[in-house]
């Protein structure tokens, strides 16, 4: 029997109201050496189908819902995630002990849970280390944050996955300064979103930065 598929160095995140405006992303995605991260909105759209719809396409996807609700509703999301046979999640931490204990429990392991440092839209004033240490004391597999969220939580809390997400600006930034700053910061999965969507040429920036990671990888760092 096969395992579940590995988790990419970078992560692609797919996220509109409809497969639609995504297709030629798709098609420069199809068979590369990344993980499709289906966002809230691809997944409020499609449906779990949407899993299988991207392994047709050669790839494998986790949901990146970063989900924040009462302890019900963040198990029941955490048993379609399961089922759906992406091959992770991530959740809000600002939901708190009970609801990400509930996640953790609905899943029995099946997938992969990753706790989302909190932005400060939330308004959630807990600072990185303790919301990292509730991440680990509730059976999370790691964090997701920007470089330097995982730079300040590391030195005290170590997880498996960490991964690394661009600024909520990220129309207007740098993707491949981006991914070198997250190498640096020990980043295991690198996401990359609106940088990709919105370029004119996608694919010369998901070459960009796998070369850019292989490179950071090949210098220990």
């Amino acid at each position: 029997m096969f395992g579940p598929a590995p988790i990419r160095d970078l992560a692609i995140v797919l996220d509109a109201p409809s497969f639609e405006p995504l297709e030629p992303l798709l098609d420069v995605l199809e068979d590369q050496p990344v993980t499709a991260a289906v966002g809230p909105s691809l997944l409020a759209s499609v449906g779990p189908s949407v899993v299988q719809h991207l392994r047709h396409s050669g790839l494998s996807s986790l949901l990146d819902l970063r989900h924040f609700a009462d302890p019900h509703r963040m198990a029941l999301l955490a048993e379609v995630a399961a089922r759906t046979g992406a091959i992770g999640l991530t959740v809000q931490l600002a939901a708190g002990e009970g609801a990400l204990r509930a996640a953790v429990q609905a899943t029995r392991g099946r997938i992969p849970l990753v706790g989302v440092l909190t932005p400060s839209w939330l308004g959630d004033d807990t600072d990185l280390v303790t919301h990292a240490q509730l991440a680990k004391k509730v059976g999370l597999k790691g964090v997701m944050g920007t470089p330097e969220e995982l730079i300040a939580v590391s030195a005290t809390v170590d997880f498996p996955l960490r991964w690394a997400r661009e600024p909520e600006s990220a129309r207007d930034s740098d993707p491949i300064a981006f991914v070198r700053s997250a190498r640096q910061s020990g980043a295991t999965t690198i996401f990359l979103g609106l940088s990709v969507l919105t370029h004119p040429a996608p694919g010369t920036v998901i070459q960009a930065a796998l070369h850019a990671i292989e490179q950071g990888a090949s210098h220990g760092g």
